[in-house]
């Protein structure tokens, strides 16, 4: 009876740890069902509970012909079944990466390209680990493939230079978000002006403001200064207007009246004040500087903005007779007797 026991008992822990496994199982499915909010953490549950549960029972059974005295008999069956666990524990990390990207490309629509490769490159590591794993449970000397494949790696390194630049640029890109697809970016370092069409894990497409196709490679955005114009808080009118000396009198009042204007406007963003205060006095022309803010950020929504605010504060220059002035040029004449 104790040789009974010790040469089969394994299999009956196995077979216990199956049942549990199983239970548990039951428990997971009916806390899925029962739940319906599509958080990430119920979407793993589900998509990982088929490979957990075979990786549950492959190391169960493992544990079993390890622990008991038949080990010997069925070395052979012991090596496969560790393969088979390396293999269905890949399954459930590729499961687990698999729902993450799906969960996050659905959040994050203009970046589902760039998730995607990271992914990818993420699932091809892992694949690589594991096999090197199995490998070395099959008793193949890895070594010399590790040695091969340094050398290989600082080979490409070196011939890839800028391709990896471009890579770690691109997951710069990705982490910072300094800008996404749709956004107008502006820089003077590399006279960029466009909206951003595409991002690419080797480049950043823009569409110049001349409807040109604008390739730049990513790892040059960590070099440059970017200004994102999509995401000014508001965009400021500044203007010089200019009027006749001879109405002068009127200045005081008008500058007034348009302030008064500009404070109640509901088109101007009021959390930054707007002013109009004379700023330059010639011997012809008074000088009124306008600055103000307003809540449109969208270019064309801002153009129309400031059209209608122009016009308002000519409307008032014309209902008090205030003249505007027209460009001066100063003629200087010398007698050559």
């Amino acid at each position: 009876m104790g040789n009974f026991v010790e040469t089969y008992g394994g299999i009956f822990i196995a077979l216990g740890a199956v049942l549990a496994i199983l239970l548990c199982d039951a428990l997971i499915r009916f806390k899925i069902q029962s739940s319906s909010e599509q958080h990430l953490f119920f979407r793993l549950l589900k998509n990982i509970r088929y490979p957990l549960l075979i990786s549950m029972i492959v190391g169960g059974l493992l544990l079993s012909l390890k622990s008991s005295t038949i080990y010997e008999k069925f070395w052979a069956l012991c090596m496969t079944l560790e393969v088979a666990l390396i293999g269905c524990i890949g399954w459930v990390f590729i499961r687990i990466i698999k729902t993450v990207e799906n969960h996050y490309a659905l959040k994050e629509e203009n970046y589902s390209f760039v998730i995607n490769v990271l992914t990818t490159v993420t699932k091809s590591a892992l694949l690589l680990v594991l096999g090197l794993m199995i490998l070395d449970k099959l008793n193949i000397n890895i070594s010399g493939i590790l040695a091969v494949g340094s050398i290989g790696g600082v080979v490409l390194g070196l011939a890839s230079k800028d391709l990896f630049s471009s890579f770690f640029g691109f997951v710069t890109i990705l982490l910072d978000r300094p800008f996404k697809v749709g956004d107008l970016i502006y820089s003077s370092d590399r006279n960029i002006m466009g909206v951003v069409d595409k991002i690419t894990w080797r480049f950043t497409r823009v569409i110049t403001l001349e409807k040109k196709p604008m390739y730049i490679p990513n790892a040059i955005f960590s070099t440059i200064v970017i200004q994102n114009e999509s995401e000014v808080l508001a965009r400021r009118i500044d203007e010089v207007l200019k009027f006749e000396f001879r109405d002068s009198a009127i200045i005081p009042q008008f500058t007034k009246e348009v302030a008064s204007f500009l404070e109640n406007n509901e088109l101007l963003n009021q959390q930054f004040k707007a002013t109009f205060n004379v700023s330059k006095i010639g011997s012809a022309v008074v000088a009124i500087r306008l600055i103000a803010y307003t809540k449109a950020r969208v270019w064309t929504e801002f153009s129309s903005t400031r059209q209608e605010i122009l016009l308002a504060i000519f409307e008032t220059a014309r209902r008090m007779d205030l003249k505007p002035m027209y460009p001066e040029t100063e003629i200087c004449l010398y007698d050559s007797r």
